[in-house]
């Protein structure tokens, strides 16, 4: 289905599973697009309302031409649950989309049941890096940017072993509109949630991938000590795609802490 978003930015939307079950939202990577969520959402839909959506730029939603915001992307997935009839929900993202489900916690917190904050941060020092990445993006397109940013976040064995899924994944984000990564890459760039995670209430799963930088595995351990009585869950064999290289773990881990908290 189509829901128009706050500013009328038209977005691609799944929802499976059952009216009157407890509602859970799903939010995606920078490069990625609903996809990332087939094993999860297959797991959850017995007990569960999943949505899942194309985040703006992503997918087969709209793509205006930024600079994307925190605050733009909270306001397009309260605008989905609001098209939808949904009150509240859990809220499970990955990198970027764990980024709004932060923002949203705090500024809209009625509306957020539960947190899955996987393989993400609340700030990137290097800024430049993504000014930098967005002039290439838009002098040569997202051909060679998408095959090296997915070869990067996963992990070698999941390369060797599964090269079908890898390249699903890389073409997903070459297939990308220019103006959806730009805008999306000066979010990353503008991002800075570190004074949110104190002001967070809901419950909380911090998940980290345990081949990832370890930049980004202490950052996980970090973020879980600031926010209240969060769990935290370091996925072995996997990097910085978690739900993609160790579904299992991944899966097993995020259906136990929703059916415990909403459930």
């Amino acid at each position: 289905m189509i829901v128009n978003s706050h500013d009328g930015t038209r977005l691609h939307v799944v929802v499976e599973g059952r009216t009157d079950a407890p509602a859970v939202l799903l939010s995606h990577s920078l490069g990625s697009n609903l996809s990332i969520w087939d094993s999860l959402a297959a797991e959850l839909v017995a007990d569960f309302r999943v949505v899942r959506y194309d985040s703006r730029g992503h997918g087969q939603s709209e793509a205006p031409a930024g600079p994307y915001s925190n605050a733009m992307l909270g306001a397009d997935a309260l605008s989905i649950l609001d098209a939808l009839g949904i009150e509240h929900a859990a809220f499970v993202g990955v990198s970027k989309g764990a980024m709004t489900g932060m923002w949203l916690a705090v500024e809209a917190p009625e509306s957020i049941d539960a947190l899955v904050l996987a393989n993400t941060t609340t700030f990137i020092p290097n800024k430049t890096i993504w000014d930098e990445t967005i002039d290439r993006a838009r002098s040569e397109g997202l051909v060679g940017i998408g095959r090296e940013t997915i070869e990067r976040w996963l992990g070698e064995t999941f390369r060797s072993a599964r090269r079908d899924e890898v390249e699903h994944h890389v073409a997903v984000m070459q297939a990308m509109p220019v103006d959806g990564y730009a805008g999306s890459c000066a979010l990353l760039r503008d991002v800075d949630l570190r004074d949110r995670l104190p002001h967070i209430r809901q419950p909380t799963l911090v998940v980290a991938g345990a081949d990832d930088l370890p930049v980004a595995v202490e950052g996980a351990k970090a973020m879980s000590a600031s926010i209240a009585g969060a769990e935290l869950l370091v996925v072995p064999d996997a990097a910085h795609l978690s739900p993609i290289e160790n579904a299992p773990v991944f899966n097993a881990a995020v259906s136990d802490f929703l059916r415990k908290t909403i459930g």
